[in-house]
């Protein structure tokens, strides 16, 4: 990965793979670089915006995780993970009538989505 991205920073896959890698070691600092350059290079990947903000959840930054799902939809709309990743941070935050108002839409694509189902 290290030779493709020397070639091509920007390389989304290349990018993504890293991201993993250092996600795998607790490199946060690192993912995050990657993540973000991914998003950089390919703003409609739903993974990279959906890394990231499992990063800032861990590390305990709600409203990164919150602006970085809604700028990951605002590209990808459609994206049922990362409106459930937003939803998670709205009830983290205690904000559940917006939790609940991602759930049911997204009920109302998926009508059998275990995760909103549960959630609701």
């Amino acid at each position: 990965m290290q030779i493709i991205l020397a070639e091509n920073p920007q390389h989304a896959t290349a990018n993504n793979l890293l991201g993993g890698v250092y996600l795998s070691k607790k490199d946060f600092g690192a993912a995050e670089k990657a993540y973000l350059s991914q998003i950089k290079s390919n703003s409609g990947s739903a993974v990279a915006y959906l890394q990231l903000g499992r990063i800032y959840i861990h590390q305990g930054n709600l409203e990164a995780a919150a602006t970085i799902f809604e700028k990951g939809l605002e590209e990808v709309p459609d994206d049922v993970q990362l409106a459930i990743g937003l939803a998670t941070v709205y009830e983290r935050q205690g904000d559940y009538e917006e939790a609940i108002s991602i759930y049911e839409k997204i009920l109302e694509r998926q009508p059998g989505n275990g995760v909103s189902v549960n959630n609701l």
